[in-house]
């Protein structure tokens, strides 16, 4: 169990990392409809992520697929803005994408036994 929880853990590191990108969004891109998203977006993966520090498969799961969808939401509006909040969303895409990577290995590895 001690080794689902720190792979976990970093899924848990690259998703805060993510929220922190997400919750500043305004500051780069103006106080708009968009940028709200992303930071109610980034609060709820601010909370996630402290769901899988704990250790939690099953929030693991349900997060999976939100986090794709984030990931792609982010890479299309890269292409919507221009300067630094072109490069904020890819970024913002890039830790999302490690963050699924995690959770993949984490996911998809035969799960301990107690």
């Amino acid at each position: 169990m001690n080794n689902q929880n720190n792979t976990f853990s970093w899924a848990a590191k690259w998703m805060l990392m993510c929220s922190a990108l997400q919750i500043s969004l305004p500051l780069v891109l103006g106080f708009n409809a968009a940028a709200y998203l992303m930071v109610a977006l980034g609060i709820l993966g601010w909370v996630t992520a402290f769901g899988l520090f704990q250790g939690w498969r099953w929030l693991a799961y349900a997060a999976y697929i939100p986090v794709m969808g984030v990931m792609i939401l982010a890479f299309a509006k890269s292409f919507d803005v221009v300067g630094l909040a072109g490069f904020w969303y890819l970024g913002i895409a890039l830790f999302d994408g490690f963050t699924m990577v995690a959770l993949f290995k984490a996911l998809w590895r035969k799960p301990q036994l107690v």
